[in-house]
């Protein structure tokens, strides 16, 4: 159970400094695409955020939390993210044209919200198809 719980606390962390860091980018890009009147400024924002930290994250993932991972699963690691790209985008901007307020801190609270609804389907998919192991590797 060390085993699996020690993954699990593992991308957990690595999700956490990945998400301080894309939250960051997406309150940052969010403020300044909005202030240049920019259509679709949360979904922009969204995307904007996702490609740099998409970056950090993989390489964390692929040393820190997995422990393995070749030019495969860069593919499959960045199919990934953008299906969770457009998936968070989608949704945050949804909530956002549901919500009828217009706190600029709202957007990040939104954002925040549905990228942890995302965690568990991130991790499940990077561990038995991005990252996946060889026959007779368990980890």
């Amino acid at each position: 159970s060390i085993r699996i719980y020690g993954l699990i606390f593992a991308f957990a962390l690595s999700s956490v400094l990945c998400a301080a860091v894309d939250i960051g980018l997406f309150t940052l890009f969010n403020f300044l695409f909005a202030r240049w009147g920019l259509k679709y400024d949360y979904f922009f924002a969204v995307a904007a955020a996702r490609i740099i930290s998409s970056a950090v994250n993989y390489a964390v993932n692929r040393k820190a939390v997995f422990g393995r991972g070749d030019g495969a699963s860069v593919v499959r690691y960045y199919t990934l993210a953008a299906g969770l790209l457009v998936t968070s985008g989608i949704l945050g901007t949804a909530i956002t044209k549901l919500i009828p307020v217009d706190w600029g801190w709202l957007d990040t609270v939104i954002k925040t919200a549905v990228d942890l609804l995302l965690f568990a389907v991130s991790f499940r998919i990077q561990n038995d198809w991005v990252f996946k192991t060889k026959k007779g590797d368990h980890r």
